[in-house]
């Protein structure tokens, strides 16, 4: 072949000149004085030396679609600065072909190349040292093919609806550690430079890049290059690019052209994101008081996607179903879910792309950072949503349960190789790391921490943090604050903002305060100790745990006047104590509207007194809805760590019935669900479940027209409350609950119209219905949903009957269903792989079939997933829900002792799945009898007497 249209000559992928760095591979072959052999480097080894930074990347690449031929060549131009003498260039480098005798560093002569196959790292060795302060260009050839791996440069595909013909599009997945699957760079976060993309595409497809489109050259025989505007400074795990003939949408609000891209057939799908993207963008403008730096921003949904989306500077890479969104097919909840993905995106184009972590330790200053500010975007475009409130329960349930185990994390994690990286993107860095930033705001005030964050994006903008640049940014605004008003009232501190907020990222879990009351003295003694769910397991460690503890508190006089979230002071010891309290028969509640991130143990005549007031129906409203939802989820994981009787967790549930509102509600079911699971498995289900009807029959009734999903005047929260009451309902044999979303499913499936464009079914109940029926309906109703999913031009309905399909009875079809998950040609999408696994593992039918697979498909799971190998834990994470006995806790540890080979990247979920197992053998030991003995009792009695 001549000379490219890049610039380099070409070569086939078999040409001797060139050499592939593959990490999977245990020996590689050597050529061009490339050897295997691993070189010392400092320590930690899997890190850059940092005797180079890189200044400036030009990159070329040119991209042949062509279905499983697909590949790409291209050529990188760095221009590094030397920090350091050195007689070696280290980068990063994996599956690529690196032509080695086109290398050049400059004018240096190289004596050699050298790679480390563990750390990914591609080694040029140099005859004389390049000199400190001097700068230098390093070229590098290259070529790969476009996998479906899901990472780096990779391939996807969709079907045209019109033809039926397959089409082709490449596209971008860096983040963590995956940009040296697409180019040789330095690939850590710190390692920012200017990026200058030029892109090389047949015609016919449309090349799209973190910039904008500077201008487009033909060349020879239809090939288009395409070169885009220098880039402002980023790290190379926000460069993004896709080749593609999908069709966009364009909107030029300001000073910011806003595009939407997505397969022809689906553009209409993204109007909704379009109309709230420039919104969303304008509005954190104004919050921070820092302009966009891009002068535009491009969104577009992919079909096949690792992650629900990526936050590229100015390139945003969604999964269909996270962007896409059908008016007359898809749920609100779908609108909720598009609403607060694309808040969240842009959200890190302040948070992570303009100011981004020095190293993957902080990660939570990207993602926790953009999962406060997505309430704030979401709550700016959709006010009526109560959003901020959904955000915070679901927040808080979720990490209350994770965070008591033992073997959570800190928020700021210690990293001990690049392989655990991709675990850390978990629910301690963003849920954890969202809930602390939102307890600062309720101690700060809204003002002082929003200009706070302002002074720190200022600060570090384009450049590298930590998090102590955070709490420095913070404190010095507090310092201006106190300066220009002193009267400014406070509870003291004796500590700064570090030292109050270290101890809640620096630390393992998170405290529970202990609240005895001297009801005479109108006193009450507190205590805090780190919360564990294996409360009599707990180490020294636990025991010593001190946080710094914003204590607020009400009481009945003052419930609806001073419902203040501002600390009244701060407990930073073992113990403290409490004057001025109400009257005896008044209760006490602390951690007004669950501001803060504790769980609050009241002596037991507090309880009663708690407990009673719920159940009041003119007073129950007098405690704040977040307080209700704490109250309701702290009483059931007390009694789960043995701090309280089950007995007064299991009564307080006798208030609900005039519960209006859908977070209690979400509260209660969350627990309702663990001792679902609990005793799904034994005898012990029969009386729970004559228990849950018991409890949500009267609710059941009340709904106005129970399968009419909006009543006029229904708000969001509102419908999730109907929504949820069905799915138990139905689940559960309420009433005709069951009969009525069967009777509606098979209207749909009997019906003439062609049930692809006709659904009587209504959007909001689809994901019921669809299960119940899938459920009681055998073969015919699976096969039914299984031709719908594959026909389904939206992503969201495809989701649902997707996990629809994991609600049938049928062994023999959940073993099919498994099976087809692990073959990318069943139309299963190997993002939807653990998807599909968990649907199976976690109901009735499914738990021993897929626990089966697991345990005797490891490998092929493990390679399937490659090379996002922590994906493997969702597997484990997947059966352990329902493991309860000691037979279960022998298996699941003999099965992750045997394949540790296949689980050593999961390591953090696979070691939190065999905690859970173990706690659920203890709840059976110590709680079994007692829970199951209260649910006969009380099964078929008026609770509400």
């Amino acid at each position: 072949m001549a000379t490219s249209a890049i610039g380099i000559e070409s070569a086939s992928p078999s040409a001797p000149s060139f050499t592939t760095l593959r990490v999977a591979e245990p020996e590689l072959t050597t050529a061009n004085s490339l050897s295997a052999s691993p070189t010392a480097l400092p320590t930690p080894s899997y890190r850059l030396p940092g005797d180079l930074r890189p200044e400036h990347y030009t990159l070329d690449m040119k991209t042949f679609l062509d279905g499983e031929n697909s590949r790409f060549e291209g050529r990188v131009l760095i221009k590094v600065k030397c920090e350091k003498d050195t007689s070696r260039v280290v980068l990063h480098s994996t599956d690529l072909l690196l032509n080695t005798d086109k290398v050049r560093v400059g004018d240096k002569e190289i004596t050699g190349h050298e790679f480390d196959t563990q750390n990914e790292f591609y080694i040029i060795k140099l005859k004389e040292a390049l000199k400190s302060g001097s700068k230098y260009v390093i070229e590098i050839p290259f070529e790969g093919n476009l996998t479906t791996s899901l990472a780096g440069y990779y391939r996807t595909s969709y079907k045209d609806k019109a033809t039926g013909d397959t089409k082709w599009v490449a596209t971008t997945q860096f983040v963590s550690v995956d940009a040296r699957r697409a180019f040789p760079c330095f690939d850590e976060p710190e390692m920012k430079a200017v990026f200058q993309v030029n892109m090389i595409r047949r015609k016919g497809f449309t090349s799209i890049s973190n910039m904008p489109l500077a201008k487009s050259v033909q060349l020879e025989d239809d090939w288009f290059r395409d070169e885009y505007v220098e880039s402002v400074r980023m790290s190379t795990y926000l460069v993004a690019f896709v080749v593609s003939d999908f069709a966009h949408l364009e909107s030029n609000p300001g000073n910011t052209t806003f595009r939407v891209w997505a397969r022809q057939d689906a553009i209409e799908q993204a109007r909704y994101s379009l109309e709230i993207g420039p919104k969303i963008l304008d509005f954190y403008e104004d919050y921070f008081n820092v302009p966009y730096p891009l002068p535009k921003m491009d969104m577009i949904a992919v079909q096949d996607f690792s992650t629900g989306a990526m936050e590229n500077w100015g390139l945003i890479t969604y999964e269909e179903s996270c962007m896409l969104y059908e008016e007359t097919t898809s749920e609100i909840n779908d609108k909720e879910e598009v609403t607060v993905v694309v808040a969240h995106e842009l959200a890190h184009q302040w948070f992570g792309n303009l100011v981004t972590m020095k190293w993957w330790d902080d990660l939570w200053l990207n993602e926790g950072f953009a999962v406060y500010v997505q309430g704030l975007g979401t709550d700016h475009v959709q006010p009526t949503w109560n959003h901020p409130d959904t955000q915070a329960v679901r927040s808080l349930l979720k990490i209350f349960s994770i965070d008591s185990l033992k073997s959570s994390h800190p928020v700021s994690n210690n990293i001990q190789h690049q392989s655990e990286i991709r675990q850390l993107f978990d629910y301690i860095s963003y849920v954890k790391g969202y809930l602390v930033l939102r307890m600062l705001n309720y101690v700060l005030g809204e003002e002082t921490f929003r200009q706070g964050v302002s002074r720190y994006l200022k600060t570090h903008q384009y450049g590298n943090a930590v998090q102590d640049d955070l709490w420095a940014s913070f404190e010095e605004r507090l310092r201006d604050d106190s300066a220009r008003d002193s009267s400014r009232k406070e509870a003291p501190r004796t500590a700064t903002v570090k030292q109050i907020m270290d101890s809640w990222t620096l630390q393992t879990g998170y405290p529970v305060i202990h609240v005895m009351r001297n009801y005479e003295a109108g006193t009450a003694e507190l205590t805090q100790n780190r919360f564990v769910t294996d409360w009599l397991g707990r180490s020294s460690d636990d025991r010593e745990s001190l946080w710094w503890v914003p204590i607020s508190y009400t009481d009945p006089s003052n419930a609806l006047l001073d419902i203040s979230t501002k600390p009244r002071f701060w407990m930073n010891t073992s113990n403290a104590t409490l004057a001025g309290l109400p009257k005896k028969d008044q209760w006490l509640l602390l951690n007004v509207n669950a501001t803060a991130l504790y769980r609050i143990n009241y002596d037991a005549e507090n309880w009663d007194l708690l407990s009673t007031a719920l159940r009041t129906e003119k007073n129950h409203g007098e405690i704040p809805t977040l307080n209700r939802v704490q109250i309701i989820d702290d009483a059931f994981n007390l009694a789960r760590a043995g701090l309280l009787e089950y007995s007064l967790a299991l009564n307080i549930l006798r208030y609900l019935h005039h519960e209006r509102e859908y977070l209690p509600w979400k509260a209660a079911f969350a627990n309702l669900e663990y001792l679902s699971r609990m005793t799904k498995r034994g005898g012990g289900y029969g009386p729970f479940r004559i228990f849950v009807r018991t409890l949500l029959t009267p609710v059941y009734n009340a709904l106005d027209e129970p399968f009419n999903p909006t009543v006029a005047g229904d708000t969001l929260p509102q419908i999730k409350h109907r929504a949820q009451v069905l799915d138990w309902s139905c689940s559960f044999g309420v009433s005709d609950c069951e009969e009525k979303a069967v009777a509606l499913f098979k209207i749909w499936q009997q019906q003439t119209e062609d049930p692809d464009v006709v659904n009587p079914i209504p959007v909001e109940l689809r994901s019921v219905v669809y299960c119940n029926a899938v459920e009681s309906g055998g073969e015919p109703a699976w096969d039914f949903v299984w031709r719908r999913f594959l026909s389904s031009n939206v992503a969201a309905e495809k989701s649902k009957l997707l996990s629809a399909l994991g609600c049938a009875r049928e062994m023999w079809l959940l073993h099919r269903f498994l099976d087809m998950s692990l073959n990318e040609t069943t139309g299963i999408r190997k993002q939807d792989v653990t998807y599909v696994f968990k649907s199976v593992a976690t109901s009735s039918s499914g738990f021993y079939i897929a626990k089966e697979f697991l345990f005797s498909r490891i490998k092929d799971i493990h390679s399937y997933v490659s090379p996002d190998f922590s994906r493997v834990g969702k597997y484990v994470e997947g059966v352990s829900y329902l493991m309860s006995t000691k037979n279960d806790l022998e298996q699941i540890k003999q099965f992750v002792e045997l394949n540790s080979e296949y689980l050593k990247d999961a390591k953090f979920a696979v070691k939190e799945a065999v905690e859970n197992v173990e706690l659920n053998v203890q709840w059976h030991s110590r709680y079994y009898s007692t829970v199951i003995e209260w649910f006969s009792a009380h099964a078929n009695e008026e609770l509400f007497a």
